[in-house]
């Protein structure tokens, strides 16, 4: 099975057999969450791996004045909570958890998780997959910083489109809101960009549903420093 499988590919999918997955969760306390409902402040220190083996939560910065950034939708079964997998005493932090449905979550003391997939080569490929996806949405946000106009933010947002979930005629099945949120403008701004990028002919899109047709011209007017 597949592990913080999302539509975008700067989080990459992790594969664990369900015989090691049965496994970790079997390791924890089990807890659920309403809808809604925040399971872990950023800012706390992280001391469990969380498990998700129900449900979908939502990764998002809380700014002081109430706005949030979402970072990322993650889907059971998924980890959160990887980063801080064998840092020899140091100390990583939660981003802000919040339920999107009920979710049912299995939290594996770090050092016990470290213990097990000590031994699992399997799950330590996939655990190192998970980091990575933390360090490609830092990336996000680093390059999002960058002076870019909005239509270069909206070509950006587009490059992060997952291959595996276009359907038969290659389309992406993406909101306009989600595409927003990854890059931090509004969707007022977003609408009016992919508008500019379907007339000059980079992208072709239907109703909740975007494909790429030039990928040259894409890249090309991105053209800022990665």
């Amino acid at each position: 099975m597949y592990i913080n499988r999302d539509k975008f590919n700067c989080f990459s999918l992790a594969e664990i057999s369900e015989t090691d997955w049965n496994s970790i969760i079997s390791l924890g306390t089990v807890k659920t969450v309403k809808a809604s409902a925040m399971l872990y402040e950023q800012g706390m220190e992280i001391s469990e791996l969380a498990c998700i083996t129900e449900g979908t939560v939502k990764i998002v910065h809380l700014f002081d004045n109430g706005n949030e950034k979402l970072y990322e939708h993650l889907h059971a079964p998924s980890f959160i909570g990887a980063e801080a997998l064998w840092n020899n005493g140091g100390k990583s932090f939660y981003p802000t958890v919040i339920a999107l449905t009920d979710v049912t979550v299995s939290e594996v003391p770090i050092e016990t998780a470290e213990s097990f997939i000590s031994n699992k080569p399997d799950i330590i490929i996939s655990m190192f997959q998970c980091i990575r996806n933390v360090m490609c949405a830092n990336r996000i946000r680093s390059v999002c910083a960058i002076p870019m106009s909005m239509l270069q933010k909206a070509a950006f947002a587009i490059t992060f489109m997952r291959a595996p979930d276009k359907d038969d005629e290659g389309y992406v099945t993406v909101t306009h809101e989600e595409l927003a949120n990854l890059i931090g403008i509004s969707r007022a701004n977003l609408t009016t960009a992919l508008a500019e990028l379907t007339e000059r002919g980079i992208i072709c899109k239907k109703r909740g549903r975007l494909k790429i047709v030039d990928n040259d011209a894409l890249t090309e007017l991105l053209n800022i420093p990665f």
